[in-house]
């Protein structure tokens, strides 16, 4: 044997120790091997894994017509339900309560939960533990939306500072971020201005309103504006303009103003002032927002909004 033959097989006999030693020694530590009769380049077999979550026994509590049902998981790195909506949506499987989606998992465990519409607010249940698979092989999960024992419910009630002023629809009981849909109609001679929740923070100054149910119970208040309301301005020969407005506003009236007062939509009086005129320039500096405008006049009392920037 030459002095180069015994080198080369001294280096083979070497690393071949070496690399024994180290797949050894990681073995008992968890760590994935490739397969010795797979190439390095093949692509990892996967499973066809579909989900399942059948929402039966909550169904009074959300509208599949315009809620979301997704999943997100260790599959999916835990992405924000929503934010990949194309492989988080569960889709409803015909006029049924059951929503599904499938993917392409490689062998291995997996956590994943189920949420209602987008955001962490609408899981299944807060926290852990979360649903865990183990895949080997194609497979069919079901799931039911229920916990034993538990009140999904959440009680939204619906109120009108004055039964005589207008009516509520639109309270019921919702799931945790399950969107609700309120409406505010006022009766002749009143005019809606606000929602309020526990009677002074204001939520919305749109008669519709849309949004998603907090994970507690929740009253709103519709509040209407009493007196003699005219839904057309011109009828009054009133104006009251610029609308927007930005540093300044003028106010003129057929008959004499008897008096003004402005507040913003939480109810924080701005100006309230007697006058004797048919016309009023007012110079403000105040924040941008909507103001409710009440002016009194020989033939009535006005109500009006208007925006400031």
């Amino acid at each position: 044997m030459n002095q180069r033959t015994f080198i080369y097989l001294l280096f083979c006999a070497v690393t071949t120790l070496i690399s024994f030693d180290f797949y050894a020694g990681n073995i008992g530590n968890n760590q994935t091997l490739m397969n010795c009769g797979a190439a390095q380049g093949d692509d990892p077999e996967t499973f066809e894994v579909t989900f399942n979550i059948m929402m039966d026994e909550v169904s009074q509590y959300f509208n599949p017509d315009i809620d979301v049902v997704y999943i997100t998981g260790s599959m999916l790195n835990w992405a924000v339900p929503g934010e990949e909506p194309e492989l988080q949506t569960m889709h409803r499987v015909g006029d049924s309560f059951t929503f599904t989606q499938t993917f392409n998992l490689e062998v291995g465990e997996y956590e994943y939960k189920y949420f209602l519409n987008e955001g962490w607010s609408g899981g299944i249940w807060y926290g852990e533990p979360n649903f865990t698979i183990t895949v080997v092989q194609d497979m069919n999960v079901d799931d039911i939306w229920n916990i034993p024992g538990q009140q999904w419910g959440l009680s939204l009630i619906l109120l009108a500072n004055s039964e005589n002023a207008g009516t509520v629809t639109g309270e019921g009981s919702f799931l945790s971020n399950a969107i609700a849909h309120i409406s505010a109609t006022p009766f002749e001679g009143f005019d809606f201005v606000k929602w309020t929740r526990n009677d002074d923070e204001v939520v919305s100054t749109d008669a519709d309103y849309q949004f998603n149910m907090p994970n507690s119970n929740l009253t709103l208040t519709a509040h209407f504006d009493n007196g003699n309301y005219v839904n057309k301005p011109e009828e009054f020969q009133l104006k009251v303009f610029p609308n927007p407005s930005q540093n300044y506003l003028i106010i003129k009236s057929a008959s004499i103003i008897s008096n003004i007062s402005i507040s913003d939509i939480g109810g924080k009086v701005f100006l309230a002032q007697c006058l004797n005129n048919n016309e009023f320039r007012l110079d403000h500096n105040w924040n941008p927002g909507v103001y409710i405008f009440t002016i009194e006049t020989a033939n009535g009392v006005f109500v009006t909004k208007l925006l400031i920037q």
